[in-house]
């Protein structure tokens, strides 16, 4: 199993959907919350083990439910505020490579009310 702590330059390996999960758990110590949108994630209670949290089914591809689904995490303005959201974006997006993120969506389309990361 993988840590939730993830050690400056850390290559973080596993599948996507372990990297999804690392990389969250990583996130909440960092302070990060109102993480939803993945079966192991409760908007408020954070990170919940055992799973079975609800994630919105949609009628097109998506990482959070598609048929590898768990490879996306949303991460919620209300519970971050902007700027904390820029931060997030900008420390993602700096650490695609060594995450294994494929996109990070904020302040587009869609995109307004939370922040979208998805794993390759």
């Amino acid at each position: 199993m993988l840590r939730a702590q993830i050690n400056s330059g850390q290559i973080v390996t596993g599948t996507p959907q372990q990297r999804t999960v690392a990389v969250g758990r990583h996130l909440l110590t960092l302070g990060y919350g109102g993480i939803w949108q993945h079966e192991n994630f409760d908007y408020d209670k954070g990170y919940v083990p055992e799973g079975g949290q609800r994630v919105m089914q949609r009628s097109y591809e998506s990482a959070h439910n598609d048929e590898d689904g768990g490879r996306a995490l949303d991460f919620g303005l209300q519970a971050n505020g902007e700027a904390k959201l820029d931060q997030l974006a900008e420390y993602l997006n700096k650490n695609k490579k060594r995450f294994g993120i494929r996109s990070v969506l904020w302040r587009v389309k869609g995109h307004y009310d939370h922040l979208h990361v998805e794993f390759n």
